[in-house]
């Protein structure tokens, strides 16, 4: 009788070899990625940190500049100041810019720093010569608000004015678009917005000065004391008042103030002598 044949034997089934690879480096990855997302937060932390440290390296480098450069100043009676150019003011380049009243110095000087320019202001030329008293203009006005000094534009355009009067000014000094504003300032903006309060009788006291009075002026230090000032004149006993033909100073009254308030001004404080002016500061009704 014929025999069966044999069942042959099933071929063991061998997984391609491209399925091999293809394992191996999924298996890979699962392995890799988790630790190459380790190792990348690692080195983003180490740049992150080493940028930190850069930049507090160099903010502190141009504090101890700033503090050195105010050093030097200081014991040469003189201070850096920075004014705008009374022409961006006078023909209304501001009006152009969009601008219905001015921001604070650091926008300007990002985005107009061809407005701005730095000038160094010795005590002995502005008090004994007079030097700058024709070519710049600082502004005694009282804050509007905290954070916005002329939010109605109201002194802007009062300062325009005088500026097209007065052609002969170059420069002006106003406070919130001359010195650094805000909690944010830079270490160096910081150091240069203390310097300049420290010598900023230097402007008052040796450059024409326009005040810009409404009803509160008279019952604020800082108006009051620049008011006196820029009645002020020097000489070799100290200060004393300058005679009406020698006066630097233009009274403006805005808003709801007078003509008459104006003159009020005037006669308050043109012939006070300095103890009588920190007599007068001193007062309990005078708001700091």
């Amino acid at each position: 009788n014929p025999q069966p044949l044999p069942t042959p034997e099933p071929e063991p089934w061998v997984l391609p070899a491209w399925a091999i690879i293809l394992a191996s480096v999924v298996a890979g990855l699962i392995v890799l990625i988790p630790l190459g997302l380790r190792l990348y937060r690692r080195v983003r932390r180490l740049f992150s940190d080493a940028k930190h440290t850069r930049l507090v390296q160099s903010q502190l480098a141009e504090a101890n500049q700033a503090l050195k450069d105010a050093a030097l100043e200081m014991q040469g009676a003189q201070c850096t100041f920075v004014f705008l150019d009374a022409e961006v003011i006078r023909s209304g380049r501001y009006e152009a810019a969009g601008y219905a009243t001015l921001p604070r110095l650091q926008e300007l000087e990002a985005k107009h720093p061809e407005w701005m320019q730095k000038q160094l202001l010795q005590r002995h030329l502005a008090y004994g010569r007079h030097a700058y008293r024709e070519e710049i203009l600082a502004v005694s006005h009282r804050w509007e608000q905290p954070d916005a000094p002329d939010a109605s534009g109201v002194q802007l355009q009062a300062i325009r004015e005088h500026l097209q009067d007065c052609p002969s000014i170059k420069l002006v000094w106003y406070d919130f678009w001359c010195m650094p504003q805000g909690g944010e300032r830079t270490p160096t903006e910081k150091v240069d917005f203390k310097r300049m309060l420290q010598n900023i009788n230097i402007l008052y006291l040796g450059c024409s000065v326009l005040v810009l009075q409404e009803l509160s002026y008279l019952s604020r230090f800082w108006t009051q004391f620049e008011a006196w000032c820029s009645m002020q004149e020097a000489s070799v006993e100290g200060l004393r008042p300058a005679p009406a033909e020698r006066r630097r100073c233009t009274v403006m009254p805005i808003l709801q103030a007078t003509e008459v308030m104006a003159s009020e001004l005037i006669r308050m404080w043109a012939g006070r002598s300095v103890d009588e002016a920190i007599e007068t500061l001193a007062s309990p009704d005078v708001t700091v």
